[in-house]
């Protein structure tokens, strides 16, 4: 007997899944790249761990009704989602003039299934939460965002809500769905129930087709890449030639070393697009830097390298014994003078002690403290103006 196969994603059988199909269908080849990356190319930082593990978290507690495990910030925010989602329902029933409907499986994956060689596997979706109306052939369904997403696409731009819509079409309800509302249910946003997309039962054919190209074209041998935006969350950005030479396109054309000239001849329109990218490129050489550290000293050696001396950070980490020690040289004022308040520490005090959810402290901080604080403003930062 052959031995079974080892997959690196179990839960999706290494196979397009449609959080990620937005990104394939720019860049074809990112998927079979993806699948030769070392397992370190997976590996999260510290905060964005704690993210995904507060994401997961709040989806468990909407797929079984059980809050136990939620801390106060999380479960508000878990509250504010079931309200936000009740409302999408609401008006999807309004505008369906609907009596009724039933909600379909919490965290339910579907299976794309290749019809030309069936019962091969194209890609899955995990569906947050949906409602049907059988007699209506109607069905709504419902991503949930818990966190921030300041590039999260609206509703009908979305590629993942379309796979959600055409998979339920394809693979759960073929015989009577007719049509599918798709949509948002941004937690911590600013709330929209108007962030919606209606998909006909042409739309979904439409979109198959549309879904079943880009899926054959991400496993062609010859898949090509194509570097954009879509590279500032790919794990292959530090592997991919296409990536860097995007990271490299402000400097490979300029011919001069004084880049204050050089920036001061080129034409508005250039400006905005090296700027356009200026975030994927730290990206992409951020992920180089660390795949570089992440080698041992006779790789590095290998290609010319070398670790130098770490700075010298020694954190002064006892405040009030180091605060007692130099009041025996010098006087109160002058050593208090030398130290900083972190309000960021003073709201995790403040949260702690009055029993307060953290954004409560942080208010209550600021206003405590309001006659010893100078307000101040960053540096406006640049955005495009929204259509």
């Amino acid at each position: 007997m052959s031995e079974a196969k080892q997959f690196r994603d179990e839960e999706r059988l290494d196979l397009p899944s449609a959080s990620k199909m937005a990104r394939l269908v720019a860049c074809p080849g990112s998927h079979a790249l993806e699948q030769t990356l070392p397992p370190e190319a997976f590996q999260a930082d510290s905060q964005q761990e704690e993210w995904a593990e507060k994401g997961t978290r709040i989806h468990r507690a909407k797929e079984t009704g059980n809050t136990l495990e939620l801390d106060e910030e999380e479960a508000e925010i878990y509250r504010q989602g079931v309200a936000y989602e009740e409302q999408i329902v609401q008006k999807w029933m309004r505008d369906k003039n609907l009596d009724d409907c039933e909600e379909g499986p919490r965290e339910m994956r579907v299976w794309l299934h290749d019809p030309l060689n069936f019962p091969e596997l194209l890609g899955s979706v995990q569906l947050d939460a949906h409602y049907y109306n059988k007699e209506r052939g109607c069905v709504l369904s419902v991503d949930w965002k818990s966190g921030f997403d300041p590039n999260l696409p609206p509703s009908p731009s979305s590629w993942q809500l379309r796979f959600g819509a055409v998979a339920l079409k394809r693979e759960e309800y073929t015989d009577w769905m007719k049509e599918c509302r798709v949509a948002h249910c941004k937690a911590q946003q600013k709330h929209t129930v108007n962030d919606y997309c209606d998909y006909a039962e042409a739309d979904l054919e439409m979109s198959w087709q549309a879904m079943r190209l880009h899926l054959w074209e991400s496993t062609q041998p010859d898949a090509q890449r194509h570097p954009g935006q879509h590279c500032t969350f790919c794990p292959c950005k530090p592997y991919c030639l296409e990536a860097g030479g995007y990271s490299l396109l402000p400097s490979v054309a300029a011919k001069e070393k004084d880049w204050e000239l050089q920036v001061a001849q080129m034409q508005p329109k250039d400006l905005v697009r090296i700027w356009s990218v200026s975030t994927i490129t730290e990206k992409i050489i951020e992920a180089v830097k660390d795949r570089l550290k992440a080698m041992p000293d006779e790789d590095l050696a290998a290609i010319g390298l070398e670790r130098g001396k770490g700075r010298s950070l020694d954190p002064i980490v006892d405040v009030p014994g180091a605060y007692s020690a130099l009041l025996k040289e010098f006087t109160e004022e002058s050593v208090l003078k030398c130290m900083k308040l972190g309000k960021t520490e003073l709201a995790k005090l403040a949260a702690e002690s009055k029993g307060k959810s953290k954004e409560d402290a942080g208010k209550w901080v600021s206003s405590y403290l309001d006659k010893f604080i100078e307000r101040k403003t960053s540096e406006a930062p640049l955005r495009r103006i929204k259509a």
